[in-house]
């Protein structure tokens, strides 16, 4: 999983900012361009074994993919 799944895209960064920003006024290395909210979401339920929904995110458009996601669940590893 790369955490570059959880850029929150242009719209929503706007969104939740007082003053719009273009492309290339935001500074995608900033923390408020990454939901870390649903980053730790699917951390946690991975750690638990359980299945989790990772966003796809469009580098061509700086947009999350909607109603497209991956589904993750990690295998439990056998003892030898």
């Amino acid at each position: 999983m790369s955490f570059d799944s959880f850029y929150k895209g242009v719209i929503i960064i706007n969104k939740d900012r007082e003053k719009k920003l273009t492309h290339s006024e935001i500074n995608w290395d900033e923390p408020y361009a990454l939901d870390f909210k649903s980053a730790y979401k699917c951390f946690k339920s991975l750690s638990e074994g359980k299945e989790t929904d990772v966003p796809i995110y469009d580098f061509v458009h700086s947009v999350r993919l909607e109603n497209i996601i991956i589904l993750l669940k990690l295998k439990k590893k056998r003892r030898s």
